[in-house]
């Protein structure tokens, strides 16, 4: 998701897996990777969130997903949808204040 890594001190972002208990240091001289980038600017176009299946309609892979929300860029919210009868799950990303940072610096 990062292009270099100089320095690893400076910020953290909470881990998704602990609700944000566990820290995973990220530095804070590093630049995004073109890939991290476009999910991002892509995130920023759709201000109630982007589908999942959206993103990987536009070859944004759920790993890259997972280290943005990891990094803290990004957040994902599972919501209920109604197709028919059946109600099946589907997960929405939303870009966060630090995500829009990423972006401008």
């Amino acid at each position: 998701m990062w292009d270099d890594a100089p320095s690893t001190a400076g910020s953290y972002a909470p881990s998704a897996r602990e609700g944000g208990r566990q820290r995973e240091m990220i530095g804070s001289m590093r630049r995004l990777s073109s890939k991290a980038h476009k999910a991002l600017t892509l995130l920023a176009s759709y201000p109630d969130g982007a589908e999942e299946l959206l993103m990987i309609a536009h070859a944004i892979k759920r790993e890259l997903l997972d280290g943005l929300v990891l990094a803290g860029l990004a957040t994902v919210v599972t919501e209920a949808a109604q197709t028919g009868n059946a109600t099946v799950k589907v997960e929405r990303y939303r870009i966060t204040d630090d995500g829009r940072k990423a972006l401008q610096g």
